[in-house]
């Protein structure tokens, strides 16, 4: 248990040698491959907005089931008509508001 077979050295050699094939491929067509730190790096920041999904699924799926029903999914589009609706009123104010404290 837990010891390392001739399958695994076998698949971990054949992963090993298509990474440098790929490797290769791409340095010889100009195209840089990032580096694994590089990929490693944006990782919190992939969590982070993981993160935050879940909590955007979780305020609208009024059930808890881990599912959106079709009403929840209507209160989701009825929420962003509204967001929507007020962007578009907020920037219609400004150039009103500015327009009536230029006459006063």
């Amino acid at each position: 248990m837990g010891g390392e077979t001739e399958n695994d050295r076998s698949f971990e050699t054949k992963l090993e040698a298509k990474l440098v094939e790929a490797m290769k491929r791409r340095a010889s067509t100009g195209t840089a491959m990032k580096s694994f730190n590089t990929v490693i790096l944006k990782l919190p920041k992939i969590d982070e907005n993981l993160r935050k999904c879940k909590a955007i699924f979780e305020q609208f799926d009024d059930d808890s089931n881990g599912a959106i029903d079709h009403q929840e999914l209507k209160n989701v589009a009825n929420s962003f008509k509204f967001l929507s609706q007020r962007r578009r009123s907020a920037k219609l104010e400004t150039p009103i508001n500015l327009i009536n404290s230029e006459d006063a």
